[in-house]
């Protein structure tokens, strides 16, 4: 697919989202409390948004995105993520800061 946006957040009861191969550069699935896998591996992503508040340790690839910058996701989500980045070869190019407000996090990929 050639897909560069999409819009989900009209659909909260999603468990499973595969929107791989496509042109996406910003993915935002904060809304989705139900999503419990997620592939989204293949794209330009440069920000991936899955915190939703409950830290489910959702079953996530995100490989094969290159320019991906920002990744905010639950607390409780921060040591899979780390995992996976260090599987897809960024070790060492993370750092911490506050997400939003309340406990999330966001890792910067600063590479």
């Amino acid at each position: 697919n050639q897909i560069t946006s999409l819009d989900l957040s009209g659909l909260s009861h999603l468990i499973n989202v595969n929107c791989s191969n496509n042109l996406l550069t910003t993915l935002d699935l904060s809304h989705q409390t139900s999503l419990q896998i997620l592939d989204c591996y293949s794209n330009d992503l440069h920000i991936l948004a899955i915190k939703n508040g409950i830290g489910n340790g959702n079953q996530l690839q995100f490989f094969g995105n290159p320019n991906l910058e920002f990744i905010c996701v639950d607390e409780a989500e921060v040591q899979m993520v780390q995992l996976l980045l260090t599987t897809y070869g960024n070790v060492g190019c993370v750092d911490f800061g506050l997400c939003e407000v309340d406990i999330a996090i966001l890792i910067v990929i600063l590479c």
